[in-house]
Protein backbone atom coordinates (compact mmCIF):
# COMPACT_ATOMS: atom_id res chain seq x y z
CA UNK A 1 0.00 0.00 0.00
CA UNK A 2 1.38 3.61 -1.12
CA UNK A 3 2.60 5.41 2.24
CA UNK A 4 0.64 8.52 1.14
CA UNK A 5 -2.80 6.62 1.20
CA UNK A 6 -1.87 5.03 4.25
CA UNK A 7 -3.79 6.79 7.29
CA UNK A 8 -2.12 9.36 8.73
CA UNK A 9 -0.30 9.82 12.11
CA UNK A 10 -0.56 13.09 12.75
CA UNK A 11 1.28 15.19 15.29
CA UNK A 12 -0.52 18.75 15.46
CA UNK A 13 0.89 22.32 16.28
CA UNK A 14 1.26 21.61 20.19
CA UNK A 15 2.51 18.07 20.11
CA UNK A 16 5.70 17.58 22.97
CA UNK A 17 8.10 16.82 20.58
CA UNK A 18 7.84 20.34 18.96
CA UNK A 19 11.47 21.96 18.14
CA UNK A 20 12.80 24.25 15.73
CA UNK A 21 15.75 24.60 13.13
CA UNK A 22 18.68 26.37 12.99
CA UNK A 23 19.84 27.39 9.23
CA UNK A 24 22.58 29.65 10.79
CA UNK A 25 20.33 32.76 10.86
CA UNK A 26 18.58 31.86 13.96
CA UNK A 27 15.17 29.61 14.31
CA UNK A 28 12.95 28.39 11.87
CA UNK A 29 9.80 27.09 14.16
CA UNK A 30 8.26 23.68 11.88
CA UNK A 31 6.54 21.36 13.99
CA UNK A 32 6.10 17.93 12.79
CA UNK A 33 3.04 17.47 11.18
CA UNK A 34 3.12 13.64 9.71
CA UNK A 35 5.30 10.45 9.92
CA UNK A 36 4.62 7.78 7.33
CA UNK A 37 6.35 4.53 6.82
CA UNK A 38 6.01 2.07 4.34
CA UNK A 39 7.57 -1.55 5.19
CA UNK A 40 6.69 -3.11 1.47
CA UNK A 41 8.65 -0.18 -0.24
CA UNK A 42 10.68 0.55 2.26
CA UNK A 43 9.88 4.48 1.95
CA UNK A 44 8.95 7.17 4.36
CA UNK A 45 7.15 10.54 4.40
CA UNK A 46 7.67 12.96 6.88
CA UNK A 47 5.84 16.00 6.91
CA UNK A 48 6.92 19.59 8.45
CA UNK A 49 4.92 22.80 8.88
CA UNK A 50 5.75 26.48 10.00
CA UNK A 51 4.48 29.97 9.80
CA UNK A 52 5.40 32.26 6.72
CA UNK A 53 6.35 35.98 6.61
CA UNK A 54 3.43 36.83 4.96
CA UNK A 55 0.70 35.35 7.60
CA UNK A 56 0.72 32.00 5.32
CA UNK A 57 2.27 28.40 6.77
CA UNK A 58 5.26 26.92 5.53
CA UNK A 59 5.09 23.08 4.16
CA UNK A 60 8.62 21.22 3.68
CA UNK A 61 8.37 17.34 3.37
CA UNK A 62 11.02 14.56 3.21
CA UNK A 63 10.34 11.08 0.91
CA UNK A 64 13.43 9.10 1.08
CA UNK A 65 13.77 5.29 1.74
CA UNK A 66 14.07 3.48 5.13
CA UNK A 67 15.87 0.30 5.65
CA UNK A 68 15.45 -0.87 9.48
CA UNK A 69 18.73 -2.52 10.56
CA UNK A 70 17.15 -3.80 13.43
CA UNK A 71 13.88 -4.54 15.06
CA UNK A 72 12.33 -1.33 16.13
CA UNK A 73 9.16 -0.37 17.59
CA UNK A 74 6.89 2.30 15.63
CA UNK A 75 8.18 5.00 18.19
CA UNK A 76 11.73 4.44 17.63
CA UNK A 77 11.05 3.80 14.29
CA UNK A 78 9.53 7.36 13.79
CA UNK A 79 11.95 8.72 15.43
CA UNK A 80 14.81 7.65 13.38
CA UNK A 81 12.37 8.85 10.82
CA UNK A 82 12.38 12.02 11.90
CA UNK A 83 15.98 12.56 12.52
CA UNK A 84 16.81 11.36 8.75
CA UNK A 85 14.32 14.22 7.60
CA UNK A 86 15.95 16.78 9.84
CA UNK A 87 18.76 15.99 8.55
CA UNK A 88 17.41 15.84 4.69
CA UNK A 89 16.40 19.39 5.34
CA UNK A 90 19.21 20.75 7.14
CA UNK A 91 21.60 19.62 4.10
CA UNK A 92 19.28 20.87 1.73
CA UNK A 93 19.07 24.54 3.21
CA UNK A 94 23.05 24.39 3.39
CA UNK A 95 22.73 23.62 -0.58
CA UNK A 96 25.25 20.07 -0.23
CA UNK A 97 24.25 17.78 -2.98
CA UNK A 98 25.16 14.93 -0.06
CA UNK A 99 28.89 14.39 -1.68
Amino acid sequence: MSILRQSLKSYGPGAPNRRGFSFGEGVVAFHLAQVQYDPDTQRAYVEMRGPDDDGGEVLVTAIFSFRQKAALSRQERDRDLVRKARHIFKKSALGLDGA
